[in-house]
């Protein structure tokens, strides 16, 4: 990289794409392993992909502390705020659909509870970025 030191921003943005892949190459994999194990009917297969999909918030929870450990100041205050308004999106949703569940009879997957928290924090954290050069 012509021997100059990565800019504040261009660390972030790679410390998040590392996570960002990392963790959508997981989701994939588990995805991938337990869709082909039940569609072949090879529940060691099926078996290994649904534990990797239940890890995954541990993994990421692990990726994130490493990730955290490798940012400046400016990127661990990022962080923060953007799981500050992920935080409230997610408790926020699921509050909602608590209350409309019964009453409209119907049943929310617990992954869109999971995927919208990390697609809301993964925005935020976009535009907290964008917002505050």
């Amino acid at each position: 990289m012509n021997g100059r030191p990565l800019s504040r921003d261009q660390r972030v943005g790679r410390v998040l794409l590392g996570f960002g892949l990392g963790g959508g190459g997981l989701s994939l994999l588990g995805a991938l392993l337990a869709g082909l194990g039940r569609q072949r009917g090879l529940e060691p297969l099926a078996s290994a992909g649904t534990l990797l999909l239940a890890a995954l918030p541990l993994l990421f929870a692990g990726m994130m502390v490493l990730a955290v450990r490798r940012m400046d100041e400016y990127g661990r205050q990022l962080q923060t705020r953007a799981a500050g308004v992920a935080f409230l999106a997610v408790m926020v949703l699921s509050a909602s659909l608590i209350a409309l569940e019964p009453a409209l009879h119907f049943r929310t997957p617990s992954w869109v509870i999971y995927v919208t928290g990390m697609l809301v924090w993964g925005l935020s954290a976009a535009v907290i970025a964008r917002r505050d050069p």
